[in-house]
């Protein structure tokens, strides 16, 4: 019984125990937790500290730069205001020069004007033919060239020992010398502007001889009729003495080879070339430029094949010149202007592409540039190849007098321009004469015939 009330006994007291520490350790335990949960909340407060004097520092630092910025931006804002102050003012003054010089232009311009205004009413006064102008001209030109009898005539009158009487003399002999001048003006006017009107009357005038055959035509109109212009590219005795085959030849030649041809041949030659070289190719080929010249609408030939239409300027110009935008805008404009009138007339029913030909790589950049936005075709460096240009036209006609007839004509007679040649009825271009000729073609009698 008492190991029985020992075990029981024991059993209380390990259960008392228990109770007792339970009670003891429960406060213990409770403020441990709390102690662990503040230890927590303490580092988390440290680190958040930590954070806060991080960003502080960073945020210190940010504004010590942006401080620095601004002060640097605010200097360079001076500094600035001040290099537009001054270039302002510069402007200014470079305005005002620029103002004072525009004003000096306006007064050499208003000048220049005056000065053109005058030699128009002269240019005008010859090509009207107005005597009094012409003549007031002639008494211009006379004191031009005796300016020295002034000049010498005011030293005599005014040096430490003047000459009143050599003075009087030589203006004496400036008025009759100025009253030749003046005649001779006159007569070289009359004597040009009569050649201007009568070119073939320049081969008659050479020496008194030649004038005397003058009396072998019944007027200016008969001579024009029978003024062979061949002459213009031989020496007289070549002419005379060649008989009429070799003299056309030759004649012809001397015209290919002439460096002295006009703006007009030089441009009419180019675009018979061109058409030519179309016509070879199987184009219909209609020349505008050459037959209707100032009334072409900037259109030298009309190409025609398989439904398209091909609106071409040609331009013969030296290699020094510069072909700019404005001819590319001029041709692209004249070929919308015929497909409009086309399409008005209800006749469009093909393709039409402008197209620009010229003889060197004169064409600018811009130019060229313009050409590929406005769909212009660019053919540059086309020169004339000699060997395969026919310059003679040889043309088949009808004559009330002679019925048929068969004319060639040469580059440089009258009618050249308006003879068009249709392959289909016998017409062609020939080289030579002797090629011409050999086919039964002749020059025509009057070579201001139309035949």
């Amino acid at each position: 019984m008492e190991i029985w009330h020992i075990i029981v006994g024991g059993i209380l007291l390990f259960f008392l125990y228990s109770w007792i520490s339970d009670k003891i350790q429960a406060p213990r335990i409770k403020l441990q937790r709390e102690l662990n949960i503040c230890k927590k909340e303490k580092k988390a407060l440290e680190e958040e500290k930590a954070s806060l004097e991080k960003h502080f520092i960073q945020n210190y630092n940010v504004e010590s730069d942006l401080r620095k910025s601004l002060d640097t931006l605010t200097e360079e804002l001076n500094e600035a205001k001040g290099v537009i102050q001054k270039k302002i003012e510069d402007g200014k003054n470079i305005l005002e020069e620029y103002n004072n010089k525009l004003i000096k232009l306006q007064k050499t311009n208003d000048e220049l004007l005056k000065v053109i205004h005058e030699k128009d009413s002269y240019y005008k006064a010859i090509s009207e033919k107005k005597n009094d102008e012409i003549e007031g001209i002639a008494s211009l030109y006379a004191d031009h060239l005796l300016l020295q009898y002034d000049i010498t005539s005011k030293y005599l009158r005014t040096k430490k020992r003047p000459a009143p009487k050599t003075a009087s003399d030589i203006n004496d002999f400036k008025k009759d010398a100025k009253q030749h001048i003046e005649k001779y003006r006159l007569m070289k006017y009359k004597y040009d502007a009569l050649f201007a009107v009568f070119p073939e009357l320049s081969k008659y005038v050479e020496d008194f001889e030649t004038i005397k055959e003058l009396e072998d035509y019944n007027d200016v109109v008969n001579l024009q009729e029978q003024f062979d212009r061949s002459q213009y590219f031989l020496e007289k005795e070549e002419y005379e003495k060649l008989n009429e085959e070799d003299r056309n030849q030759l004649a012809l030649e001397n015209y290919i080879n002439k460096h002295q041809k006009t703006n007009w041949q030089i441009g009419r030659d180019y675009e018979l070339y061109c058409g030519q070289f179309y016509e070879n190719n199987g184009w219909e080929v209609e020349y505008c430029g050459m037959e209707k010249r100032f009334e072409d609408k900037g259109r030298d030939l009309i190409a025609r094949k398989d439904g398209v239409t091909l609106i071409i300027q040609c331009k013969y110009w030296s290699k020094n010149a510069t072909i700019h935008e404005n001819h590319i805008c001029q041709l692209y404009g004249t070929a919308i202007e015929y497909e409009l009138k086309q399409q008005q007339n209800k006749l469009l029913t093909e393709t039409i592409r402008p197209v620009f030909i010229t003889n060197n790589e004169i064409l600018s950049e811009t130019a060229k540039a313009f050409a590929n936005k406005l769909g212009v075709d660019i053919i540059e460096d086309f020169a004339i190849d000699e060997s395969q240009f026919r310059r003679i036209k040889c043309n088949i006609g009808k004559n009330k007098e002679m019925g048929l007839t068969k004319i060639y004509h040469l580059p440089y007679d009258q009618q050249y321009e308006r003879i068009q040649i249709n392959t289909e009825s016998g017409d062609f271009y020939a080289s030579t004469v002797k090629e011409a000729m050999n086919k039964g073609f002749r020059r025509a009698f009057k070579y201001r015939r139309i035949n």
